[in-house]
């Protein structure tokens, strides 16, 4: 029984690192992408800014 646990615990922790490695990947993908997203919002307001200008 003992052997199991010890077996199985270090398994577990390992599959958390692997989820967790992951997650992070995720969260930078989405982060970058609403890095983006902000830039061409940015962007097209300065335009409609040039536009009010003229």
């Amino acid at each position: 029984m003992a052997n199991m646990i010890a077996i199985t615990i270090p398994i577990i922790i390992g599959i958390n690192g692997i989820l967790l490695i992951a997650l992070e990947i995720i969260d930078s993908v989405y982060r970058k992408k609403g890095q983006k997203e902000q830039e061409k919002e940015k962007e097209r307001e300065e335009i409609k800014a040039r536009w009010d200008q003229l």
